[in-house]
């Protein structure tokens, strides 16, 4: 199973010494919202509202897992000679 952006909100939520539960409030999200993101994708806007209510940026809840998802990217290349691109 891959990098899951709730997995990363409960990370910065622990960071922070927060629940997600008080995150959903503070991003005036319905109760359990954000868990049901194990499974769905949020909508951008709802994703902002919760990065607003962790003081982090979407990138910084998002980086994980576009780390995770490039390094095992099998899109490398190489150019007429020979050297590594991604």
């Amino acid at each position: 199973m891959g990098y899951l952006i709730y997995d990363r909100i409960k990370e910065i939520c622990k960071e922070k010494g927060v629940s997600v539960t008080f995150v959903e409030r503070k991003a005036k999200l319905a109760n359990g919202a954000i868990c049901k993101w194990n499974s769905s994708v949020p909508r951008v806007d709802k994703l902002e509202s919760v990065a607003n209510a962790l003081g982090v940026t979407i990138d910084e809840i998002l980086r994980k897992e576009i780390y995770e998802r490039t390094c095992k990217s099998e899109f490398r290349h190489t150019d007429s000679v020979g050297k590594r691109f991604v």
